[in-house]
């Protein structure tokens, strides 16, 4: 009997100190909320600002040459496994690109590539704010690079009624005068 007792004071300490664990890591995880709610409001800021001068520098522009071919896609998945059926969903409503491909997120591009889509590029999703401008530096170099004449789409999910729905909005090119939509937050 004692020993059962024993047994159960011990598993009692092992749940005790599982469930202080558990809300040191809902504390972590509540501050990096906190510190990414605020980077993105900075982001945000920051985007509108410059689309606003890119709209006015547009607008002085001369009409740049039409596109050629068919688009270059950006598609953006998750960076690790733990999303669900998210990744095959985009994936199946996303279909076989007209043009070619370029995958960001780890293991939405493995997926892809199990589904016989050859990206072109993959990219990892950066995992905190200050990996962002070099990621968005490399990226942006890449699709250009691969892109030549042809336009350039993103194909993401974004937030809607409390689900998702898969967009496609073409990034590039830049066309000038364009109304703007109220800024949103994807997946």
């Amino acid at each position: 009997m004692s020993e059962q007792l024993a047994e159960i004071e011990a598993r009692i300490g092992s749940i005790r100190t599982l469930a202080s664990v558990i809300r040191a890591m809902r504390a972590i995880a509540g501050a990096r909320v906190r510190q990414t709610e605020g980077e993105l409001a900075s982001v945000d800021l920051h985007a509108a600002t410059v689309s606003r001068a890119l709209d006015r520098v547009l607008s002085l522009a001369p009409i740049p040459p039409k596109p050629e071919g068919p688009p270059l896609t950006v598609l953006f998945l998750a960076e690790q496994g733990f999303a669900g059926s998210f990744n095959a969903r985009l994936l199946s409503e996303l279909g076989t690109p007209p043009g070619g491909l370029v995958v960001i997120g780890t293991r939405g591009a493995a997926l892809a590539a199990e589904q016989g889509l050859n990206a072109l590029a993959q990219f990892p999703l950066p995992s905190h704010g200050p990996a962002v401008p070099p990621f968005a530096d490399r990226l942006a170099e890449t699709l250009l690079q691969l892109a030549g004449r042809a336009p350039i789409d993103a194909f993401y999910a974004q937030t809607e009624d409390g689900s998702w729905k898969a967009r496609r909005r073409r990034i590039f090119p830049a066309r000038p005068g364009r109304p703007r939509r109220q800024a949103s937050r994807p997946c």
